[in-house]
């Protein structure tokens, strides 16, 4: 019975660990996808007659399941109205994802797009693009602190079993 409860102890343990360092390879997943996802509305705009709206819908099937639930939100946000702000798409970006910052820029870039002439648009995707190429590099570096509290959880877990055995 002992042995069964330090195995569950270390489980719990390792469980914490393991979630928490989860959430920053999702971090670094959205924003790669973010990433390609500019490039294609950038390629779309620049050599294609597609509106907005088509280039989304073609595009949704191809990202991981955090972004695509976002560009599912935008897609129904732009369906109730022609155009989207940042208010319409506050709700459907998850905070707990991303920092302050992020999320502002991400709502911003949503709300921006499709909304001036192609070179302008062009320009903007452009800078939405190097700022995202930051967050995608500090995502990136911030999965070395996962793994670090990854390890610490086990090493927590084994050293709490020691104890009480």
């Amino acid at each position: 019975m002992k042995i069964a409860l330090l195995g569950l102890v270390f489980c719990s343990f390792y469980y914490v660990g393991s979630s928490l360092s989860k959430n920053y390879y999702r971090r670094k997943y959205f924003f790669e996808d973010m990433l390609l996802f500019c490039s294609r509305v950038e390629a779309e705009v620049s050599f294609g007659k597609n509106s907005i709206v088509e280039i989304v819908k073609n595009s949704k099937n191809s990202f991981r399941k955090e972004f695509k639930s976002l560009i599912s939100s935008y897609l129904t946000a732009l369906d109730k109205n022609s155009y989207c702000n940042i208010k319409d798409l506050q709700e459907f970006v998850d905070k707990g994802l991303l920092e302050d910052e992020e999320h502002n820029f991400v709502l911003h870039f949503l709300s921006v797009l499709g909304k001036s002439d192609v070179n302008e648009q062009l320009k903007s995707i452009k800078s939405f693009e190097y700022k995202f190429k930051e967050f995608y590099k500090t995502s990136t570096q911030k999965i070395k602190e996962g793994n670090l509290i990854k390890k610490v959880s086990i090493m927590m877990g084994i050293a709490v079993c020691i104890i009480f055995a």
